[in-house]
């Protein structure tokens, strides 16, 4: 099977790309082993830096997510709250829908397949938005997890399954607005686990049909053989975060590597908006804009 560095950003190091996209796949396995809460956003930012554009990066996410779900299903099996999961359900698959259209519109608006990076600027920018959404809204959720109360009903599973399955299927990125959800209902933490990895089996799986339409009828590049072959290539590193988030539960702090995480997904969030000068004053590598190529001394690279 060819190697994956053709589908890489060719602003970066193939190294560099290769631990990001790595790194991507071995967060998604840490949050579905639970560890760290909803540290596994980081992962979308850090698989569009090493990917050729926005669309791959979010179609290589879709597969690995699922095969996380899997394993974190199975070790949670029949500990969730079915009743939870289907008061979601109606307004997930609504919210994917729109979603997916949401998807269609930047990638017309982009001027399609024929101006791919002009297209991916819209997608980036959206999830950047979502991506320091989700900052504050964890901000948020430590500070009312303690008295937030939310009774679990048609109206609000629905609002919540909408919101979740739209930002979802942008960004991968429901996890903050499922758990805000959760958290009300004070659950056992075994059943807010188990039913949160029902959740994300079943919405990851919703997003699935649609994605692959996308890349059928529209020409999107989402699961096309590139996607498929880049996935094949990272998903053995999905069970081994799994193990390690497993092995990191008692050993390692995770309110400070929560923490941590949330910092690089606030700078990344900016960047994806075309911020970075904001964070950091001077351009980040990653936003060459194509037209020229930075030389560097050969003293610089030694």
């Amino acid at each position: 099977m060819l190697m994956p560095h053709d589908l890489f950003n060719e602003n970066l190091p193939t190294a560099v790309c290769w631990l990001l996209a790595g790194g991507s796949a071995l967060l998604i396995g840490l949050s579905k082993a639970g560890f760290g809460g909803g540290i596994g956003v980081i992962a979308v930012p850090m698989m569009i830096f090493a990917m050729r554009h926005e669309y791959l990066a979010i179609g290589v996410l879709l597969p690995l997510l699922m095969v996380g779900d899997f394993f974190s299903v199975g070790h949670h099996w029949k500990r969730w709250d079915a009743r939870n999961v289907k008061l979601l359900l109606p307004g997930l698959t609504v919210g994917v829908v729109l979603g997916a259209f949401a998807l269609l519109w930047f990638h017309e608006q982009g001027g399609g397949q024929a101006a791919l990076d002009e297209s991916s600027t819209y997608l980036k920018m959206a999830i950047g938005v979502i991506c320091t959404a989700w900052v504050f809204a964890e901000i948020l959720r430590a500070k009312l997890a303690p008295n937030w109360a939310l009774r679990p009903t048609w109206k609000t599973g629905t609002g919540t399954g909408f919101f979740a399955g739209f930002t979802s299927t942008l960004a991968h990125t429901a996890g903050p607005i499922i758990t805000m959800y959760l958290l009300g209902q004070k659950l056992d933490k075994r059943t807010f686990v188990g039913t949160g990895a029902l959740y994300y089996l079943i919405g990851n799986s919703i997003k699935l049909p649609p994605y692959i339409l996308l890349t059928v009828l529209a020409g999107m590049p989402l699961l096309d053989g590139e996607a498929i072959r880049a996935g094949l290539w990272f998903v053995l590193f999905v069970p081994i975060g799994t193990t390690l988030g497993a092995w990191m539960h008692h050993r390692i702090n995770e309110r400070l590597f929560r923490n941590i995480i949330m910092v690089f997904v606030l700078i990344s969030g900016l960047e994806l908006m075309g911020l970075g000068k904001v964070v950091r004053g001077w351009d980040w590598p990653w936003r060459s804009d194509g037209n020229e190529t930075q030389q560097v001394e050969p003293s610089a690279a030694e």
